[in-house]
């Protein structure tokens, strides 16, 4: 399963095996934008990802 959250909260399957960066084109975002976990640790854009796998996207914010 697939968690984005941010301004926007979605959802999304994992339809087969791939690299978080193919899912960060695929679903389009600013890769530099999210902070990504895959199974609750952190993880960079070449992590092999499975159908079993929980990733999910946390945006990062700033301001003051």
């Amino acid at each position: 399963m697939i968690r984005i959250i941010g301004r926007k909260r979605e959802t999304f399957p994992i339809t087969g095996q791939a690299t978080i960066g193919a899912v960060v084109k695929e679903l389009r975002l600013q890769e530099s934008s999210y902070i990504t976990l895959k199974n609750g640790l952190p993880v960079t854009s070449d992590e092999p990802v499975s159908v079993n796998d929980e990733i999910v996207f946390m945006e990062v914010f700033s301001g003051g």
